[in-house]
């Protein structure tokens, strides 16, 4: 055998050596199921800020009606000013510097309702936008439009809404920013228009957000969304989050319950997730 020969077959055994080790190593992987697909911090981070704005919007919008019923309200053990100017159909909510509640959040700055109708009449249009108000010492920027649609066939009430709002999270964290067009459909507490605390909600529709890190994900409410102006967290439903990069993910909030766990499906690889942490 020739020297070029024997170089050949050298060269044939290595590559036999390096295929039967990709397969022996394929043949690993598989059998101990070693996944691709890992949890990362934005992962459960977006349910986490997706909750916390559906919450502080619902908050608002629960507030302006209530001021609305009554101008002289107060929230849960903190009463801000309300003036309700019904030439300009505009309604002004003013916490002050600093209104604490019996659950010890804090709100300040002011909530400005502008309408066109009759506040509670099908068919009209109330923007809300913000002048330096703060939630818990965050920022809350930009407008919610939401147009009073009557009853839907099951005899509920229901709004279309349109938001465009900016949570910024104070200390160095960066701000969520939030897009979305919803319906909202009442589902408790309307004939008590005096009690924040009872208000229950179905959601529905579609938008994006951008957390305080710079990711960017576009959501779709895939089946109805439970919020509740009693819990920080969505009870029930499921959404389903697109980020610019990476796979789809579908967060199940579970059957109702007021608490933080929820499973996320990545892929077709399912995790338990903690949307407080």
């Amino acid at each position: 055998m020739n020297t070029m020969d024997s170089s050949l077959n050298m060269r044939k055994i290595a590559l036999l050596i390096l295929s039967a080790a990709f397969v022996f190593t394929s043949c690993q992987r598989d059998g101990t199921k070693v996944t691709p697909y890992e949890l990362t911090e934005d992962d459960k981070g977006f349910g986490t800020d997706h909750a916390l704005m559906e919450f502080v919007n619902d908050d608002v919008e629960a507030i302006a009606d209530i001021a609305m019923y009554d101008n002289a309200a107060t929230f849960n053990g903190c009463t801000p000013y309300i003036t309700h100017d019904t030439n300009l159909n505009r309604l002004v909510i003013n916490f002050g510097a600093e209104c604490k509640d019996n659950n010890d959040v804090i709100r300040s700055g002011k909530i400005i309702v502008d309408y066109t109708l009759p506040y509670w009449d099908s068919g009209s249009v109330r923007t809300i936008r913000f002048d330096d108000y703060y939630y818990q010492g965050m920022r809350l920027t930009g407008y919610k439009q939401i147009e009073n649609r009557g009853y839907n066939n099951a005899g509920r009430l229901y709004h279309s809404i349109i938001v465009g709002d900016t949570l910024h999270l104070g200390s160095n964290l960066g701000y969520i920013s939030y897009n979305s067009e919803r319906n909202r459909v009442w589902l408790n507490g309307f004939n008590t228009l005096g009690n924040v605390q009872d208000d229950t909600y179905e959601l529905t529709g579609s938008g994006s957000i951008k957390r305080g890190n710079g990711a960017h994900a576009d959501f779709n409410i895939l089946t109805e969304l439970l919020v509740s102006t009693s819990c920080k967290y969505i009870m029930a439903g499921e959404l389903q989050l697109i980020p610019l990069n990476g796979y789809a993910r579908v967060i199940n909030y579970g059957e109702g319950d007021c608490d933080d766990d929820a499973t996320l499906d990545l892929n077709g690889n399912m995790f338990d997730i903690k949307l407080s942490e």
